[in-house]
C-alpha cells in the first residue's frame, strides 16, 4: 500500500482533477484497511483488494505519463519527422514559422519534450487522415449535435402543438369524423329521394 508521503510526492505537480482522484483512490483504500481490520470478512477483503487494484492502476498511469513526458526532441528536425510519423500534416518552413511566432518553444534545457509537441499540434496542426484540426472536428460534431436538438425540439414543438389545438376542440377524432360523415351523407340520401317523391326532379 502507497504511504501518504509518497502520495504526495506523486500528486505535486498534477492537475487538480488528478490530485482530487488520488486523494479519494487513496481514502478508499485506507477505509477499506480499516473495516477489514475491524471485521475480517470475505466481502471486506474483496472491497479491500479491489480499492488496492484501483490505487495501484492509478499510480502505474501517472508513472507511465511521467515517462513520457520525459521523451525529448533535440532539435525541430526531429519533431517534424516525429509528427509526421504521427499523423499531421507538417511541413519544415511551417514549423519554423511557428517556433518564431511562439507556438512551438523549446525548454530551459533547449529540447523539445513530448508533451509540449503533442499540445502544439493539437492546437495548431491539421490531422493527415481528415485534413481538419482537432478543434475543427470537435467544432462539426458539435454544430451536427446541435442540429439534431434542434430538429428534436421542433418535432417536439409541433407535437405539443397538435395536443394543445386537440384539447381545445380544433381536432375531430377520425372515427367521430367518419360517423359524422356517414350521418350527413344518409341526411343528403334522404332528402334526395324525398325530393324525387314529389316530382322536384325530372
Amino acid at each position: 500500500m502507497i504511504d501518504k508521503d509518497a502520495l504526495e510526492k506523486l500528486l505535486a505537480n498534477q492537475p487538480p482533477e488528478i490530485r482530487a482522484k488520488g486523494i479519494l483512490l487513496y481514502n478508499g483504500l485506507s477505509a477499506g484497511a480499516r473495516a477489514y481490520q475491524t471485521e475480517g470478512s470475505a466481502a471486506n477483503l474483496r472491497n479491500w483488494q479491489a480499492s488496492e487494484a484501483a490505487m495501484a492502476s492509478f499510480v502505474e498511469s501517472l508513472d507511465r505519463s511521467a515517462a513520457t513526458d520525459s521523451e525529448q526532441f533535440k532539435d525541430l528536425a526531429v519533431v517534424l519527422d516525429y509528427l509526421k510519423d504521427a499523423g499531421w500534416k507538417a511541413t519544415k518552413a511551417t514549423l519554423y514559422r511557428h517556433k518564431d511566432e511562439g507556438k512551438i518553444r523549446p525548454r530551459q534545457d533547449g529540447a523539445y519534450h513530448l508533451s509540449d509537441v503533442e499540445k502544439y499540434a493539437r492546437t495548431f496542426l491539421k490531422q493527415q487522415a481528415t485534413g481538419k484540426r482537432i478543434q475543427e472536428r470537435i467544432d462539426d460534431l458539435q454544430r451536427k449535435k446541435l442540429e439534431v436538438e434542434l430538429q428534436n425540439l421542433q418535432l417536439k414543438h409541433t407535437r405539443e402543438t397538435f395536443a394543445f389545438d386537440r384539447d381545445q376542440g380544433k381536432y375531430i377524432p377520425k372515427e367521430l369524423m367518419d360517423i359524422e360523415l356517414a350521418g350527413r351523407a344518409g341526411i343528403l340520401e334522404a332528402g334526395l329521394k324525398r325530393g324525387n317523391s314529389h316530382g322536384l326532379y325530372s
